[in-house]
């Protein structure tokens, strides 16, 4: 596979790539730290999470599981919070975007470590290295992890790369697509606040 994610993503919206990749937050309907992620480009540390030690909160929270209602009553209240003043470093520009690397960054501006998305997702711990290292997965799993990212399955499917000859999704996998979606808007929620406020809504 020749075409980068972003491009093979553009192209499933059949536009072109612009110079300004930006100004593709609206007509993709992302997150600007997201379509930096899929480009490749530096992340600049106003996009990034407010409280990098956050990451082993929400590692913890998923470990132990979440119900819908749960994640959407705190997601409720981590919206209600001030934003948190971002300390964290930025990521600089790749040099060379695999689609492994993309995926790891859509992890990093979010708090998710590879244990999280493992735990919320019912993966092994290795399929979600090997997303991480070539950005492969299987269809069900690249659902699953679509709706962690809050991303449409179609758009993940163009950023990642599906492993060869692999049968379509399950069907308990769309069931399960609502409960998880519910869980990455709370994760999306969490991202602006600091450390004392993590420990406030969790």
């Amino acid at each position: 596979m020749t075409s980068s994610s972003l491009e093979r993503l553009c192209a499933r919206h059949g536009i072109g790539v612009p110079a300004d990749v930006l100004e593709l937050v609206p007509v993709l309907g992302m997150r600007p730290a997201d379509v930096l992620a899929v480009a490749g480009a530096a992340i600049p540390g106003e996009l990034m999470p407010a409280a990098p030690e956050g990451v082993r909160l929400v590692e913890r929270l998923l470990r132990n599981g979440v119900s819908v209602d749960e994640a959407r009553a705190k997601r409720d209240r981590a919206d209600a919070l001030p934003r948190a003043a971002r300390t964290a470093g930025g990521l600089p520009a790749l040099e060379v975007v695999t689609a492994g690397d993309v995926f790891t960054r859509l992890l990093a501006v979010r708090n998710l470590s590879r244990n999280a998305m493992a735990y919320v997702t019912g993966s092994a711990i290795t399929t979600v290295n090997k997303a991480m290292r070539i950005g492969e997965l299987i269809p069900q799993r690249m659902e699953l992890m679509a709706a962690v990212l809050c991303l449409p399955g179609g758009d993940f499917d163009a950023i990642m790369v599906r492993t060869p000859r692999a049968g379509p999704a399950d069907e308990w996998v769309y069931e399960w697509v609502p409960g998880l979606r519910a869980v990455g808007e709370l994760v999306l929620a969490l991202a602006p606040l600091n450390e004392e406020q993590l420990r406030e809504v969790l």
